[in-house]
């Protein structure tokens, strides 16, 4: 049983509902972005991408720990601004003295600008 009161906002289990979606098996490999970044003109300061064994996964979602709780539970969707997009799982970094129950269902926050070789994504798109 998970304890409610976390500051991410995890609480007992709930029952929710999302459409059919597509999501990569694994998070993007330094050359898929790349090849993003080549393809599309994307701008990034970064100098190389790191995205190497576990990472946090970023989430479209803006953090909020109320709105994950009390949100709607058929399509949940995150609000529509905030200042910290969700991370979540867990990276390669995690100590059991700082991380955030490292696990896939675990929920963390960072701000959009942060980069760092721990964190990574997914692509996904509705079925």
């Amino acid at each position: 049983m998970i304890e409610a009161g976390h500051s991410d906002g995890e609480g007992a289990v709930r029952e929710i509902s999302v459409n059919p979606f597509y999501i990569d098996a694994t998070t993007i490999t330094n050359e898929e972005f790349k090849r993003f970044v080549d393809d599309t003109g994307f701008q990034t300061e970064a100098k190389t991408f790191n995205v190497a064994g576990n990472v946090w996964e970023w989430c479209s979602d803006w953090f909020s720990p109320t709105h994950h709780i009390n949100g709607a539970k058929d399509n949940p969707a995150g609000l529509p601004t905030g200042d910290n997009r969700v991370i979540r799982g867990g990276s390669y970094l995690c100590h059991a003295s700082y991380c955030n129950r490292y696990r896939v269902a675990a929920r963390s926050k960072n701000t959009p600008d942060s980069s760092a070789g721990n964190i990574g994504f997914r692509s996904a798109a509705d079925a």
